[in-house]
């Protein structure tokens, strides 16, 4: 064999060796993951009686809470953020990523550096993020530069997924918001998937939009799940079953406020 075709040949391995290696070591996308994160210096809970209810407020000195990630935009139901809980509370961080469980998987330990970060709450859960411009409506956005995220974010290697609080819908309150719950024996009462005026019932009822369940002791709660979602048009049983979710509060389809779950996967919901 000809030696330039060789090497030429042996030239263009070593050229797309060098090449993986470069990308293998300098993934974008890829977080720092840490054996140990920087210690908390508050609980969630203690953070929010210090916000206190104040929207868009910026901490303008070193906060650092830790919690273990409960959400997850796997199958599309929350959209570039991050919901953490610890033993006192939760709370979200709006983080411009898309595949977020790829990065930060459900059970993974963070510590949330907050300084410099707007707050508010939206649907009763305190949030984090940067801070708007005044000209939007809003007073907080997504954190969206990776510098900034790293900064915000550490990740651990400590991963271990937090079990669901067993509860019934009379001993939630506004203070629950954020948190992973689950709720035994609810059943369907109202939806807004279906159109009564086409002679579709409660049978015909699928996950899109609102949906209103009710346990054994009369006591409601309404679940909300984004026409994005995996299992949007999914059928909802019409039996008694079992729903996790993040909890949250808001309007019914627009009306009036009530206590909310969020779903994460269709696994959350269960026929009992």
């Amino acid at each position: 064999m000809n030696n330039k075709y060789v090497d030429e040949a042996m030239r263009g391995v070593l050229i797309t060796i060098l090449m993986l290696t470069v990308l293998g070591c300098n993934n974008p996308k890829e977080p720092v993951i840490e054996g140990d994160i920087t210690p908390r210096t508050v609980t969630i809970a203690a953070l929010r009686q210090q916000i206190g209810t104040v929207s868009g407020r910026t901490i303008d000195h070193n906060v650092v809470v830790q919690g273990r990630v409960t959400s997850s935009d796997k199958d599309g139901n929350f959209y570039r953020s991050l919901v953490i809980e610890d033993e006192s509370g939760a709370m979200e961080i709006m983080v411009g990523l898309y595949d977020l469980y790829t990065l930060y998987p459900e059970g993974t330990l963070l510590s949330l550096n907050l300084k410099g970060c707007a707050t508010d709450y939206d649907y009763g859960i305190l949030r984090a993020g940067a801070k708007a411009h005044a000209y939007d409506s809003y007073d907080v956005t997504y954190i969206s530069s990776r510098e900034d995220i790293d900064r915000v974010i550490e990740r651990s290697r400590d991963v271990a997924p937090i079990e669901p609080r067993h509860t019934t819908i009379s001993e939630l309150s506004d203070r629950a918001c954020g948190e992973l719950i689950r709720i035994e024996g609810l059943e369907l009462r109202h939806t807004t998937s279906i159109d009564t005026l086409q002679g579709m019932t409660l049978a015909d009822a699928t996950w899109r939009g609102y949906a209103l369940f009710f346990d054994t002791m009369g006591d409601s709660i309404a679940v909300y799940t984004s026409e994005n979602s995996r299992f949007a048009k999914s059928s909802i049983p019409t039996t008694p079953i079992s729903i996790t979710g993040i909890l949250q509060h808001g309007p019914y389809n627009g009306g009036k406020e009530c206590l909310q779950l969020k779903m994460r996967y269709a696994t959350d919901y269960e026929e009992l």
